[in-house]
């Protein structure tokens, strides 16, 4: 009994310190976070922050899962974070009004430690000018290059690369496709049609889903009907031409010579017809000064 009673408060210490330290080992297993983190940010070609930009995160290895739960609106910088993500392989997704669709490259989120990102929108076609030289064509097959720039909404020109097909309500365009220079900018030419009054071009963007969509402006050829005068004009020349060969003067010369060789004094007869004449002429150019005056 005495050696029970000795040793048994160590045991009571024992068996304390032992709840002691799994109660220990056990809070510190739960309080060790499984999850980490994502921030990262979205940020623009042309150095605009975007309005109401999205981002969601995805699988990296199949980028069709999305995780509705992982879904946000950036702030007036472009940042975003994402808190409690589990651990594993993501990518983050990004869209804006105006701007095309874009995606970070893949990082990994580890339990306590936070993953960085970044996602660069391209500002998407939005408006089309169109001119046109000559801006008026002949009917029936003329031809007038086309130049057509593209900007975004900001009014920035798009640069290189983007996909514009262009239709028209009158003639043929050719080609009827083409991709942007450096400057946003593509050529065409215009056939004008047989008849019309005008074509009207119609211009449209590629977007990155492989959809088109009409960009903001139209542009109106004239090609008017009362253009076609050069085809009137050789038909009003030969008109012209079969008067001038019945002129009267033929007719007339004959009668002055007649009248010239029935008169027995020749040389006067010029003389008195051409001061009349000049006579005439002073009387009715002083009537003219009276009137006026």
């Amino acid at each position: 009994m005495i050696m029970k009673r000795k040793y048994a408060p160590m045991i009571l210490i024992i068996f304390t310190l032992l709840a002691c330290g799994y109660f220990f080992i056990a809070s510190a297993a739960a309080q060790s976070p499984t999850n980490g983190s994502v921030s990262g940010k979205v940020s623009t070609n042309v150095g605009l922050l975007p309005e109401e930009t999205r981002v969601t995160l995805l699988n990296a290895t199949n980028t069709s899962i999305a995780y509705d739960e992982f879904n946000t609106t950036v702030d007036n910088e472009g940042f975003f974070i994402f808190a409690n993500v589990p651990a594993g392989n993501y990518t983050a997704y990004a869209w804006s009004p105006y701007h095309s669709e874009g995606m970070s490259n893949s990082f990994t989120v580890t339990p306590g430690s936070t993953a960085s990102c970044g996602i660069i929108l391209l500002a998407k076609p939005y408006y089309a000018d169109i001119t046109a030289k000559p801006g008026t064509v002949y009917l029936g097959g003329y031809k007038s290059d086309i130049n057509v720039y593209v900007y975004d909404y900001m009014g920035n020109p798009v640069g290189a690369g983007w996909f514009i097909t262009m239709h028209t309500t009158a003639g043929t365009l050719d080609p009827t496709y083409a991709e942007t220079d450096a400057n946003g900018s593509l050529r065409t030419s215009l056939i004008s049609p047989e008849s019309g009054s005008y074509a009207e071009i119609s211009v449209y963007a590629k977007s990155s889903n492989g959809t088109y969509y009409q960009l903001q402006s139209a542009a109106k050829m004239p090609t008017p009907t009362p253009e076609p005068s050069p085809t009137a004009t050789p038909a009003a020349s030969p008109t012209v031409e079969p008067t001038i060969t019945p002129t009267p003067e033929p007719t007339e010369v004959p009668t002055v010579t007649a009248t010239a060789t029935a008169t027995p004094v020749p040389t006067p007869t010029p003389t008195p017809g051409f001061e009349l004449i000049a006579v005439l002429c002073a009387i009715g150019f002083l009537a003219a000064i009276r009137k006026f005056k």
